[in-house]
């Protein structure tokens, strides 16, 4: 849902989209925290198990993300833009969004060495090197003002390892813990993700998704959202509780194919109502989960070939 959020946004005046979007930022970071959690306790102490673990899950992802950019490969065919780097970009998970993909698969390909750390050191460790990373993606983006594609500064494991450490840790460690002081802090550390949102934006129109505050802000809304103190309150939610499982039991799905939606609404003109973030967010998201939730009944190989679950 966040993701389709960030996807459908436009750049507003006021404080209140503004904050709701850097919210959202903690999209790609909770994604990276669940695969850490359920991976924590994953058997792959042995060459062989590991072997197991990698040929079966690596084409889960990667197989789907191939399909889906396809159709995207094709459009530099046509558009007389199709060379080598086409091909690489297909191959290493470039295309539109799926960097993602390419990210989740070094984290399975390191899962051996982050499990055979004490957690604690092992966190400490990862947001040590985000927190190098973003600071360098920062400077070479907003202040050195280099075009660096998105699979080459958001694709690399560095970059996020901090989120699918902290996965682990909750794994390993468990989910009772006290929640105010994680409320204070995530808070604090979002007014903060607002004002630099502002500052960089104001630099080169920048800095509404990635940067430092929002690495902050993401931890603190991993651990709040994890709390299984929060996961009773929302139980209690009844029918947003079975609409929000719902969506993320169809999560992987949405996020493959609502790029087409994004780019499909972009390139037509739309009535003045369909312009407001809200009514596009929520007019793509449920086509996308409609698509996705329509082929896993009715097209079962879809679930392994289009990732449609």
């Amino acid at each position: 849902m966040m993701v389709v959020g960030i996807h459908t946004y436009t750049i507003s005046d006021g404080i209140l989209p503004l904050a709701i979007r850097q919210v959202f930022n903690c999209a790609v970071p909770l994604f990276l925290a669940i695969s850490g959690f359920f991976l924590s306790h994953k058997d792959v102490s042995n060459k062989e198990k590991y072997i197991e673990f990698i040929r079966k899950q690596v084409p889960k992802v990667y197989i789907p993300c191939l399909i889906w950019s396809l159709p995207l490969l094709f459009l530099d065919v046509v558009n007389g833009t199709f060379d080598f780097s086409s091909i690489l970009l297909l191959f290493i998970c470039g295309y539109s969004i799926y960097y993602f993909v390419a990210l989740i698969i070094q984290y399975y390909l390191l899962l051996p060495f982050l499990q055979k750390i004490d957690t604690s050191k092992l966190l400490g460790l990862a947001c040590c090197i985000s927190v190098i990373f973003i600071v360098l993606v920062t400077y070479l983006l907003h202040f050195r003002h280099l075009q660096i594609p998105l699979i080459v500064f958001a694709g690399p494991f560095p970059l996020w390892i901090a989120f699918f450490c902290e996965g682990i840790f909750i794994g390993k460690n468990g989910r009772d813990y006290k929640l105010w002081p994680i409320v204070i802090l995530a808070i604090i550390s979002l007014i903060f993700a607002v004002v630099e949102a502002r500052y960089l934006y104001s630099l080169d129109g920048g800095g509404i998704g990635v940067k430092l505050s929002s690495f902050f802000f993401s931890f603190f809304a991993v651990l709040l959202f994890f709390s299984s103190k929060t996961e009773k309150m929302f139980m209690k939610l009844g029918r947003v509780y079975k609409l929000f499982t719902w969506i993320g039991g169809l999560s992987f799905g949405i996020y493959l194919c609502h790029c087409y939606f994004v780019t499909g609404l972009g390139s037509i003109s739309l009535p003045t109502f369909l312009n407001i973030w809200i009514v596009k967010w929520g007019v793509i998201l449920f086509s996308s989960a409609l698509i996705v939730a329509m082929g896993k009944k009715f097209f079962p190989w879809s679930v392994k070939y289009l990732g449609l679950r």
